[in-house]
């Protein structure tokens, strides 16, 4: 009798622990979920791009998330400076007319990447009023998406404009927009922020108002990242754009995994006052994916009407 007792207490035990263990993953579950720690940060999606699933840096120290980021030290330059950009320094940044953005992909582009482009244009659509349209021979303005040794875009459309005026040459050919997409390039992070500033909007890190929100350990900035954490003039802005508040989790801010060349100590980080109650210094900081605030900055950069949707058009 004494040994069946002390079975059913043996299976009780075994089954509360289950319930605790099962208990406490659903709740660290929604915990990531409200904190927008998993995937996509606000409810953003993964678009297929090649290397999503290798470049999540959504577990582990932040030690290895970090070194996981920026590949070999021995690698080639655009292997460990993958989302290194030009400066983005410029007068006045220039929308797409009527939000209307023809595109061609190149053929050295992979078919499964220019899908996930593709899907990226459309979601974007879907939440916007902006349109991106296959380049007709007529277009004298348009992008083209090609592949290279570095991840870049420029900043608005180009104009053609080139040395101290809107946009330096290697953005520019003509009324090009050239987006460069290296091969470490192709992750819905490193893709969305070329296309948020292909239409315009810089890097939450650039706004005017950044040093009100986060601070920047410049000794600990990886080498070429100087250029990509300077402000931009409140002057040069679309309308509208510094309307909506910073964003801590856009796609555009960046992380401690884009720019400290020393993982053990920090780069960036949300200054304490952002933090929340009871958050810690290693608040993350940027989404994976797109938050509803990158689509407000669109709607706001092109005056779409509160559904975000119209009947944008050629003229």
């Amino acid at each position: 009798m004494a040994k069946l007792a002390c079975f059913v207490a043996c299976a009780l035990l075994v089954v509360v622990s289950a319930e605790r263990i099962s208990n406490s993953r659903d709740s660290s579950s929604s915990r990531d979920r409200d904190s927008g720690s998993g995937f996509g940060g606000s409810g953003g999606r993964d678009f297929g791009f090649d290397s999503d699933t290798r470049n999540t840096g959504s577990s582990g120290s932040r030690a290895s998330s970090v070194q996981s980021g920026r590949g070999s030290s021995t690698g080639s330059r655009w292997g460990d400076d993958a989302d290194a950009d030009n400066d983005f320094s410029t007068p006045k940044i220039t929308a797409w007319k009527g939000g209307v953005i023809p595109y061609e992909i190149a053929s050295d582009i992979s078919a499964n990447n220019a899908r996930a482009l593709k899907n990226m244009f459309a979601d974007i659509s879907e939440k916007t009023c902006v349109r991106f349209v296959a380049k007709r021979s007529s277009d004298s303005n348009y992008v083209s998406i090609k592949s290279g040794n570095k991840c870049s875009a420029p900043l608005g459309m180009s104009t053609g404009s080139t040395g101290s005026g809107r946009q330096t040459s290697s953005f520019t050919s003509g009324s090009v927009s050239n987006v460069i997409l290296g091969t470490s390039c192709f992750t819905t992070k490193r893709v969305g922020r070329r296309i948020m500033n292909l239409l315009g909007i810089p890097h939450e890190t650039s706004r005017p108002d950044r040093d009100q929100f986060v601070e920047i350990n410049e000794r600990n900035l990886r080498t070429g990242y100087a250029n990509n954490i300077k402000q931009v003039a409140t002057s040069a802005y679309l309308p509208g754009v510094l309307d909506v508040p910073y964003d801590l989790q856009s796609i555009t801010q960046y992380s401690d995994d884009d720019l400290a060349k020393d993982a053990n100590t920090w780069a960036i980080r949300a200054k304490a006052s952002r933090r929340g109650s009871g958050s810690s210094s290693t608040t993350q900081l940027g989404g994976d994916s797109f938050s509803n605030a990158d689509f407000q900055k669109i709607n706001k950069a092109y005056n779409c009407p509160s559904s975000g949707r119209s009947s944008s058009s050629r003229n």
